[in-house]
This record gives structure tokens, sequence and C-alpha cells, in this order.
């Protein structure tokens, strides 16, 4: 495993010591393997787990931790390496599945167990970088690392568990690492030794999990937990300098508020803001969109980029410049460019590619839901699908999921490939059905509300074939707590914009975002009030909520 002259028992020794760490992740969502124990059929190969005289079990403390996602396990390896005086540059992509996010995030307190194979590939991954990390040790170090555990290492070892960590080591973590050094480099080399402290980091839980410490006399997090909480949620990695440095600030509501309100307008919450919309509303990118080039010649390698930038472009206008929760679902700004202009059908004014600016899109757009890259994504290859962007409504936008009763899948109409008007047939055959139609009542109308809008985004008001579109429809108080009647998917939007439907839901959907769980009904009636506050800004829910119970106390996390 490790890249190391062998046969060398000491080496091998480690070797286990790092599996043991690296185990110790699965014990933390539930244990697969214990150390000592045989190997079973569930999944485990035959075959004796080596007890590695040591307690590598969860040490940050009971279940409910939320695990590092891969692209946030990567950003921060690449500031740690960054820190330490090595390349952080094209960081390895983290070998651990992206989580299923469909219904939420991919930061959930419950990431799900951890397969042997994929151990296998943690252990692998941070060989890969511990390479890189001691490419240059005296440059990196400072000092010329020797056989000795002196201050040049030990120094060296402190820092670099701690920016891992996020907290201060613990006495009995750094004498772990003075044994696997002082083990490796006495067979060895000090480089190698070196190594072995960055492994043994990287596959702890106290680095793959945040951690949920609690001060002394309570459940409230530490400072340094809660800098970590505010750091992965606005920032997607680790504390920098400056955020280590107030550390000992986050003591009240008051403080942590003024350093969150901070970090939101540090360039890396622009990219955190961006990522939230997409995950929340399942966007694909624009690189990867699955669509017909005879249908769609339009949609070039420069429209496929401009959707994605058009549309991180607005969230993060309407989240970090103190704009309403309406604003978000009706405002028709837009920051387009030329490839853009041509298919919002926009009058020519901006030079080419390159040429930003923001305009004002057409009557039947309205806010988010109606941006090309969001239509898209709710779209075939070369027609749109009136389901998911119906479900994508009910279930994004107003927090409704939807479970298929028995049966409904095998009875409803199958929809025949590159169907335009001929949808409408399994509209009707649904809405017929009364199996389907429980659900489909409420799903196709809305669906069909956006049906102006092709696979791509463009406009229309017809079908290829010529059929009209026929977008009005009604939503009744079933799903929200008064009815609405609307002419278009835009009149659709701009209602729903002003419920506090929508408004309660989007605040929950940061909430979800910002402690890796979606609030129970007490955090639920506490984020009303917060998102019910007449005119309050979408950047004003985060810093309340920032501050909440929900995201500083770790029972109410818990929950």
């Amino acid at each position: 495993m490790l890249n190391r002259p062998s046969p060398h028992a000491p080496l091998t020794r480690l070797r286990l010591v790092v599996l043991g760490s690296a185990l110790a992740l699965v014990a933390c969502q539930g244990v697969l393997i214990e150390p000592g124990v045989e190997g079973t059929e569930n999944g485990r190969p035959a075959g004796r787990i080596p007890d590695l005289g040591a307690d590598y079990g969860d040490p940050t403390g009971t279940g409910g931790l939320r695990r590092l996602s891969p692209m946030e396990a990567e950003a921060t390896v690449a500031d740690l390496l960054g820190e330490l005086g090595a390349d952080g540059s094209d960081v390895p992509i983290a070998p651990l599945p992206e989580p299923q996010h469909q219904h939420g995030f991919q930061n959930p307190l419950e990431p799900g167990q951890l397969s042997l194979a994929e151990v296998q590939g943690m252990l692998t991954w941070a060989e890969t970088i511990s390479e890189r990390a001691t490419a240059d040790l005296p440059g990196a170090m400072g000092c010329t690392p020797g056989a000795a555990w002196d201050a040049c290492v030990s120094d060296y070892a402190s820092r670099l568990a701690g920016l891992a960590f996020r907290r201060p080591p613990e006495p009995e973590e750094l004498a772990r690492m003075e044994a696997a050094y002082v083990t490796v480099t006495g067979q060895t080399t000090p480089t190698h030794g070196v190594r072995a402290l960055w492994e043994l980091v990287l596959v702890s839980p106290d680095f793959w999990y945040l951690s949920a410490d609690t001060v002394a006399d309570g459940s409230r997090l530490t400072p340094d937990a809660i800098a970590s909480q505010l750091s992965y949620g606005l920032w997607g990695t680790m504390p920098d300098p400056w955020l280590r440095a107030r550390v000992g600030e986050l003591t009240s509501e008051e403080q942590v508020r003024a350093v969150a309100d901070e970090m939101l307008d540090d360039p890396r919450a622009a990219g955190v803001v961006a990522r939230f919309h997409r995950d929340w509303l399942n966007v694909t990118p624009g690189e990867d969109l699955d669509k017909d080039p005879a249908l769609y010649p339009e949609l070039d390698g420069p429209t496929r980029a401009a959707v994605g930038v058009e549309l991180d472009a607005f969230v993060n206008r309407m989240v970090l410049e103190d704009r309403p929760v309406a604003d978000l679902f009706a405002s028709r700004e837009a920051y387009v460019n030329q490839p853009l202009e041509r298919l919002y059908g926009l009058d020519p004014v901006s030079t080419g590619q390159d040429d930003w600016q923001w305009r004002e899109l057409g009557p039947e757009r309205a806010g988010v839901l109606t941006r090309s890259l969001v239509l898209a994504s709710t779209a075939g290859p070369g027609e749109s699908s009136i389901v998911h962007r119906g479900v994508q409504v009910l279930e994004q936008v107003l927090c409704t999921r939807l479970t298929p009763p028995p049966g409904a899948t095998e009875q409803a109409t199958a929809i025949p490939p590159g169907a335009t008007s001929g949808k409408m047939a399994a509209v009707e055959d649904r809405a017929a059905n009364a199996v389907c139609s429980g659900c489909h009542d409420t799903i196709d109308p809305l669906g069909v509300a956006f049906e102006t809008f092709d696979a791509i985004g463009g406009f229309r008001v017809a079908y290829p074939d010529g059929v009209p579109i026929a977008p009005g429809g009604s939503l009744a108080a079933t799903y929200i707590s008064r009815s609405i009647d609307y002419a278009d998917a835009a009149e659709l939007m701009q209602s729903l914009a002003r419920t506090d439907d929508a408004q309660l839901c989007y605040a929950s959907k940061w909430s979800e975002w910002l402690t890796g769980a979606a609030p129970n009904d007490a955090q639920r009636a506490a984020l009303f009030e917060i998102a019910s506050t007449p005119d309050i800004s979408i950047r004003e829910i985060l810093l309340r909520t920032l501050t909440s119970p929900m995201f500083l106390d770790r029972m109410e996390i818990q929950q």
C-alpha cells in the first residue's frame, strides 16, 4: 500500500494502524468491520482483521455527524497542502461516492456506510496526497526532519493535525503520530515518516467528519466546532487563517453573526451559493446536458458554458445583495452575453461571448425556475418533461414529497420518445386513472405551465407539430395555504413567490444545507417566523439561521 521498500514488519504494522483509522470512518455510520473479528458474508472478505491494540472508534462522539462531501474533502486538502507549503493544485478526486441528492444535498448528516472498496480507495488517495506533501520537506517544514521526534517534526505534526482536524490536537493523537513517525523512520527515511503522518490524518474520522464537540457546561458547540460549521456551510472548505484568528470571538450569537456576515462577502461564498442552488434544483451542468444537436444546434459549447454562468450570477445576486426570497422566484433580471441574448430572444446589445450585461428578460419568464439551465435539466434530449417540471415545483419549491401509490407506474401511459403535443394524451390518461390522478392532477397542470419552454429553455407558444400550448391552470390549496390561478409559468411563479409556503420551503432548504438535516417540526416553526418577516432578505434568513439553536446547539442539530 504505502510506497516504501518491503518487506518491513514495522511498515506492515503501520499499514494496519492507518487501516484502523480508516475503519473508524465506518464505525461512525455503523460498524461494518471491527478489529479482531472474523469477516462475514456481508460484503467483507474472509479472514481476520487484526486487533490494532487501540480504540479506533469515532473520536468525535456519538452519531449524527456530517461527513465532508467529496468536493469539500478535495477543497480542504488543497488548502491544507497550500498552508503547509506544498502544491495544492489539481488535488486527486476524493474516492467516495457523491451522496444521492434528488431530495436533498451532498452534505447530509447520514451520508451512508463506507464499503471496503471505498476504504481501500481512501487509503490510496491518502498515499497519493502524502507523496505530494513531502516533495520538498525542508522547504515545506522550514527545517530538515531527522530520525528523532524533535521540535522540527513535532511542530509540523501538531500544525498538520490542528489544521486537518479543525481544532487543537489532543496529546494522545500526537503520541500516536510520534509512534508512527519513529517506527517508519527507523526502518526507512524521515520523508516516509512524514508521509505516514499525512496518511494517518487523512483517514481519521476527525478529518472526514465535522466536529460536534460541545462546551463543558452545556450542549452549545465549541467555538472551534462553530468555525468549522460556518466554514463548510458558507465556503465549502476548512477555516482559513482569518477565521481561525476569530475563533475566540464565536461565543455569542452576535459575534457569530458578525463573522458570518463578513464570510458572505468572501468570493468563496459565491461558489457555495451557486452549488447550493444547483443541488437544490438538481441542475445538470451545461456541458453534460444530453440534447439532440439536430433539434438544438444553437446549444454549442459557448452557450452550454453561458447558461451555467448566467444561473450562478443570478442566484448570487439574489442571495448576496440582500434581495428577498420573492425576487428569487419572480425577478426577470439576467446576466447575459451574446449567445444568451439569442437563446432568451432579447434584442442584440452584447458584442460577443465575453461581453456580459445585466438585462431584463421577457414577461414570459419569472425567477430561477424559468432560467435556461434549470429548464434544460427538467427535459429530455428533444422535448420538455411535464412530470419533471411539475414535480420540481412541488418538491423543491413547496417541500412536498410525493410517493407514487402502488401500481401507478405500471398503469401510467408511456410517452413515446420524441413526442411533442402527443404528451397531452398521457396527461389526459393520468387524469382519468384513479390510481394516477391523486398526484398527477396537481403535477401535470404545474408541468404544463412550463410547456411554453422547450428542452433547452427557449420560449415557444406551440409545439413543433403546430399544436398551440395552453399553459394556464390552477394550484389547489391541497399543497399551499391558498389556491392560485395562473395564466402561465411566469404568473404561477410570481404568485408562489408571495406565499409563505414557498418562502418557508426555501428557508428550510438553506437550514438543511447548513446543518446537514431537514428541520423538524419545531425548527420549521422557528424558520417560519424568520421567513415570514415582511421583506426579509435571503441573506438575513441565512444569518438568523446561523445564529439559531438549530445551528449552534448539539442537541438541536441531532434532533
